[in-house]
């Protein structure tokens, strides 16, 4: 297990080096200098001032050399200072990651709560009216862009019934409640949009392992069906659904960028928005590698669960 460990991680690197040099230079080829933006409030800037602040990012540089220095800074934990904060990118980062995570992690909980109760449900009540409903709403959620929902949930009922979710942050410590209530309808949305495809690939699963031997086993020696559908087929049904899982991260970190403007949140989403529109390198970059080395560890860490939930599988 350690050696396996070892291994992903130095398989890693390779990954994280080249998503570092990609990030790298596509926001560099696009249109715009971020000098030109910080200075754009002073009309009366000089040549010599812009010069000498390209000079201070390191911008006059050739783009192998500022890489090279950019992984030399990355190797002592500089990320370098936001042009648009004007503040280190790494406390900036400190701030914003907690409220990330913690939207993330409250979109996957909700997700998971719909997702695997209602998928068990269709497939031991196959073509049943809950059956039909719960494929619907598996398709309603793949298919139904996350934004567009908010966009609805943000408008209409301040239009019809005079509410709206609230859009104002509220920090943990500052208020529990409503900092609950807060995070409660972005994640709701993006949790709907994650339970989707875990929905349905549960219940698939679900409806291959109901038809094992194994099961029909179980039933003949007079197990309850409770016991039967969570102990021993819901376990075997899991591994293909944690997959499923891991890949919705990419979909999770997505959706923080958008429902964080949407709903106001200061997190890293809404701070990588704000570099890209600034042509803030630093911020992107420094986004970037946070979502680049959480997406690696969590597919580590799905790998990980293969041999937890089956262990007949061995990692040698």
């Amino acid at each position: 297990m350690n050696r396996y460990v070892v291994r992903r991680i130095l398989m890693s690197v390779p990954t994280f080096i080249l998503t570092v040099l990609f990030v790298f230079m596509i926001i560099r080829l696009i249109p715009g200098d971020p000098v030109e933006i910080i200075l754009s409030q002073s009309p009366y800037t000089t040549q010599e001032a812009k010069d000498s602040l390209r000079a201070y990012y390191g911008l006059d540089k050739p783009l192998y050399e500022q890489f090279v220095n950019y992984l030399g800074q990355l190797v002592t934990g500089d990320l370098g200072e936001s042009t648009n904060t004007e503040s280190p990118v790494t406390e900036e980062l400190r701030s914003r990651l907690p409220i990330t995570m913690e939207f993330g992690v409250f979109a996957v909980v909700i997700g998971l709560i719909v997702a695997i109760p209602i998928g068990v449900l269709s497939a031991i009540r196959q073509d049943s009216w809950s059956d039909y409903l719960s494929r619907s709403f598996a398709i309603f959620g793949i298919s139904v862009p996350y934004f567009f929902t908010a966009l609805l949930l943000i408008i209409y009922p301040i239009m019809w019934f005079g509410w709206a979710p609230p859009l104002r942050w509220v920090g943990p410590t500052e208020d529990p409640i409503g900092h609950i209530h807060y995070m409660f309808w972005p994640a709701l949305l993006l949790g709907v949009t994650l339970a989707g495809s875990v929905l349905r690939m549960t219940r698939n699963q679900m409806l291959e392992v109901l038809r094992q031997d194994y099961i029909r086993t179980a039933y003949s020696k007079g197990l309850r069906e409770r016991v039967v559908i969570w102990r021993h087929a819901l376990r075997n049904a899991l591994i293909p659904v944690i997959t499923i899982l891991g890949l919705q991260v990419g979909i999770a970190v997505s959706g923080t960028v958008v429902l964080e403007v949407l709903f106001n949140m200061p997190g890293l989403g809404k701070f990588f928005l704000q570099g890209i529109f600034n042509r803030d390198y630093p911020a992107i970059q420094g986004t970037v590698l946070v979502i680049a080395s959480f997406t690696l560890l969590v597919n580590l860490f799905v790998d990980l669960c293969y041999a937890w939930i089956d262990p007949r599988i061995k990692y040698s």
